[in-house]
């Protein structure tokens, strides 16, 4: 059968599925990804064949002077309230609406041509599964387009399907509130609709999704899913021929992730998908504090430390101790089978590479909520405060201890010495790599991309139109 593939243009929305679309490849399956052209050159170098889409000389939506930005506190509280969001919650509820619908309506704009390129190019190759990335709806709309089955590919907990469920169930409240029944759809809807292809809930929740998340990070929905473990992959490169030597003292690994990098001057990220000047850079390096205390607790421990971070990530660090070496970029699923720890900042693809290279883990997260404060000052200019956090860190955090394979860093509340103390604790204490085992196995109980393929083909004879 076709299958194509589609997603977000960034690499932490590629890589996750790439290996599943190996699986499909090897079994003699005809398989393509469409992104937006700046990531075609990584799709390439996977071995995989990429559908370009969008002008070649345009920019990434994300990064237009008019790109969208999230929503203001009242309106989110205002639903909240409609919702009957409890506290526990409220991260989630925030998630989705100031994070996930901002990306979702990038190339559903009516002034981007990716949506009906990607619709004329499935109705042509005429696909038989379309499996997508929910950021990345327009795919929805090109998989009903041609009549082909399709599905979602979960990158994280399913933060999409909670939220939309919630609102269905809450709808006489929510619109009695004055607000849209459902945000989603209302930015899915006219697209799909001037492309001809009837809006539903196929477009919203697919036919069923791939879940590549570990059981208990998972959120209650009424999605359909179908398990698949995460094998981690992050690109191939040249490595340095110190890592195939046995280290001499314990190793740790030190990543902020890779979709982290895309944000800063110089990143590797930024360069290979040559996002041009219209690049967003921080005015300042908002990592400072955050490295620059955990760089003075590691330079005192008899280790050795890898750090796999960007110019632009140790902008304004001091300099680093002697046992710390800064690499540009190292793929994790090559570096961290010669480690005994990683330390990061949270983010699902980089905890699914510890979980398969059966490594303990310590995870920097500040435990504030995830929503984005927006401020409008008394000139009507409007600040955003992030959290200083990935915003999903509290949830693997908490996994990760839960499971006894690691510790929690805050840099906001813990000084230099005590976050030294439980970097030494994980290192030395044996218990930390039992958890780390029992992650590892649970991971290894989950079937693997090359498992789901017979599903996938029986699910997709079954919900294809055509």
């Amino acid at each position: 059968m076709r299958v194509l593939f589609a997603c977000y243009p960034a690499h932490a929305h590629f890589y996750p599925f790439a290996t599943t679309a190996w699986a499909l490849q090897s079994a003699g399956h005809d398989v393509r990804v469409a992104t937006f052209h700046g990531l075609t050159n990584i799709i390439a170098a996977a071995g995989l064949t990429p559908v370009p889409l969008g002008d070649p000389d345009s920019i990434e939506a994300r990064f237009l002077e008019d790109a969208g930005l999230p929503s203001a506190g009242d309106e989110i509280d205002r639903y909240a309230q409609a919702l009957a969001i409890e506290p526990h919650e409220r991260d989630a509820w925030d998630v989705f609406y100031q994070y996930m619908l901002l990306p979702c309506g990038d190339y559903l704009r009516p002034d981007r041509p990716e949506a009906a390129q990607l619709v004329e190019f499935t109705r042509t190759w005429q696909p038989d599964l379309v499996i997508y990335d929910p950021t990345f709806p327009i795919a929805a709309i090109a998989a009903k387009a041609c009549g082909a089955a399709q599905a979602r590919f979960l990158l994280g907990p399913d933060i999409y399907a909670w939220s939309l469920d919630r609102l269905a169930r809450y709808r006489e409240q929510v619109l009695a509130a004055g607000l849209d029944e459902n945000p989603l759809g209302s930015m899915i809807a006219p697209v799909a609709e001037r492309l001809g292809v009837e809006m539903g809930d196929d477009l919203l929740y697919g036919h069923w999704s791939l879940d590549a998340v570990s059981p208990g990070l998972r959120m209650p929905t009424s999605a359909k899913t179908v398990p698949v473990r995460y094998v981690p992959f992050a690109g191939a490169s040249e490595l340095p021929s110190w890592l195939y030597e046995k280290p001499e003292r314990p190793r740790v690994a030190v990543s902020l992730g890779v979709s982290t990098r895309q944000a800063y001057a110089g990143s590797h990220v930024r360069d290979e998908a040559e996002r041009g000047e219209n690049a967003f850079e921080f005015e300042a390096n908002p990592e400072v504090v955050r490295l620059t205390m955990l760089m003075e607790a590691l330079g005192e421990l008899d280790v050795e430390v890898i750090a796999t971070l960007s110019e632009g990530q140790l902008a304004g660090i001091p300099p680093l101790p002697a046992n710390v070496r800064a690499v540009h970029y190292l793929p994790l699923p090559q570096l961290l089978p010669t480690c005994t720890a990683l330390i990061h900042h949270g983010g699902i693809g980089t905890l699914a590479a510890a979980t398969g290279a059966e490594i303990p883990q310590l995870i920097f997260d500040t435990g504030e909520a995830a929503r984005v404060v927006v401020t409008v000052q008394e000139d009507g200019t409007i600040e955003y405060a992030m959290p200083d956090k990935k915003v999903e860190a509290t949830w693997t955090s908490t996994f990760v201890m839960d499971h006894g394979a690691g510790e929690r860093l805050n840099h906001k509340t813990q000084s230099v010495e005590e976050m030294r103390k439980l970097i030494q604790q994980v290192l030395e204490n044996p218990s930390y790599r039992d958890g780390a085992r029992a992650l590892h196995d649970e991971w290894l109980a989950t079937p693997g991309p090359n498992d789901i393929v017979p599903t996938l083909e029986v699910l997709t004879a079954h919900h294809r139109s055509r």
